[in-house]
């Protein structure tokens, strides 16, 4: 029946990325919105695209993530993750995470690390809640490439995540990402932690 039929199509993978708002491209430019992921993609410098699949969608890349110049693009994607109308969200989400793990990936992450750690802090401040988690789950990815290098920039990381402590709605994903930080960070991760974070317990106490 047509009302089964719109039911599958709701519960499908792509229908929560359906869901945000669309961005349009038709706007003129005195009322378009534009961020600098928007600004990106809209000068052709955001070099993939969805691939509108039959249930799910997946990113196609004009040249391979690990030949990119990680310099230029990997801030651009980190700004991308503050974004909240489709296509950027999915765009932004999937070709940071690319690019993170991508071969030759962890060197080329921590030489980029300064210019990453702003858009990034701001994505984890968002008062999205979607735009929040994700980010979290991005940061947790970060870590886990870059390990130890990540220390030097936790102080500002700290902030935001702090102030959702004691939300319960992120209470479980900050918890796996502080375990992973200190995990891939060592005693000088859990210092900061515990500095930002009182009531942080240790992953390795007993």
């Amino acid at each position: 029946t047509s009302r089964q039929r719109q039911a599958s199509f709701a519960s499908r993978p792509s229908a929560k990325l359906d869901r945000r708002r669309t961005n349009n491209p038709f706007a003129s430019s005195a009322t378009r919105e534009r961020s600098k992921f928007a600004q990106a993609y809209a000068d052709g410098a955001v070099p993939c695209r969805i691939n509108h699949g039959g249930v799910k969608h997946q990113l196609q890349w004009d040249v391979p993530p690990q030949d990119l110049d990680y310099e230029q693009m990997m801030p651009v994607f980190a700004h991308g993750l503050s974004e909240t109308r489709h296509p950027y969200v999915f765009v932004a989400q999937h070709g940071f995470t690319q690019l993170l793990t991508a071969p030759g990936a962890p060197g080329k992450v921590v030489s980029v690390l300064p210019t990453v750690i702003v858009p990034l802090r701001a994505a984890l401040g968002s008062k999205d809640k979607e735009v929040a988690k994700n980010a979290l789950q991005a940061c947790h990815l970060l870590s886990n490439v870059v390990k130890g290098a990540l220390n030097q920039h936790l102080p500002k990381l700290l902030i935001p995540i702090k102030r959702r402590c004691f939300d319960r709605d992120f209470n479980e994903v900050i918890q796996e990402l502080l375990g992973a930080i200190e995990e891939n960070g060592g005693e000088p991760a859990l210092r900061c932690i515990k500095a930002k974070v009182p009531t942080y317990q240790s992953v390795f106490a007993f």
